[in-house]
C-alpha cells in the first residue's frame, strides 16, 4: 500500500463517519487532503480507524508476499517505498508470513528485506534500462 492508499482509506472513514477522529482530521486540513503520514499520526495518537487501517495494509503487504513467492519463487523479495519504510516492522511480518505460509521451498528460501537504495531504486533501475 501506498501513502495515497491509505489517505483514500481515511477518507472513506471520513466520509463515512462524521465523527471519526480522521473525519475530524479533514476537516481541519481542508482545503488540502489527508496524507498517508496523517494517518500515521492519528494512530500513533491511538485512532482506532487509523490503527485499522495500517493493520490492514500491514497484512496486505504480508499476504502479497507469500503470493510473490508462491508464484515466482525468489530467493529475495525486496520491499521498499515510504509507507515500508515508515514501518520496518512490517518487513519481519512479510517475512514471518512468507516462512510461515508459502509453499516450499519458497517457504524456507526466501528472504524478505527492505530496499536498500531507499526510494531511488525503481529510479535506478529504470535508469539501466536505458540503452
Amino acid at each position: 500500500p501506498s501513502g495515497p492508499a491509505l489517505a483514500a482509506a481515511a477518507m472513506e472513514i471520513a466520509d463515512i463517519d462524521g465523527d471519526s477522529p480522521l473525519s475530524v482530521l479533514r476537516r481541519k486540513l481542508q482545503p488540502l487532503p489527508i496524507e498517508g503520514r496523517h494517518v500515521d499520526e492519528a494512530a500513533q495518537a491511538g485512532d482506532p480507524d487509523a490503527i485499522r487501517i495500517l493493520a490492514n495494509a500491514s497484512t496486505a503487504i504480508a499476504s502479497a508476499a507469500v503470493d510473490l513467492v508462491n508464484v515466482f519463487n525468489p530467493c529475495l523479495l525486496v520491499l521498499g517505498g515510504s509507507v515500508v519504510r515508515a514501518h520496518p516492522d512490517w518487513i519481519a511480518e512479510a517475512g514471518d508470513s512468507v516462512a510461515a505460509s508459502a509453499l516450499h521451498p519458497g517457504n524456507a528460501t526466501a528472504r524478505v528485506v527492505a530496499a536498500g537504495l531507499g526510494d531511488d531504486g525503481g529510479l535506478l533501475g529504470a535508469a539501466l534500462l536505458v540503452p
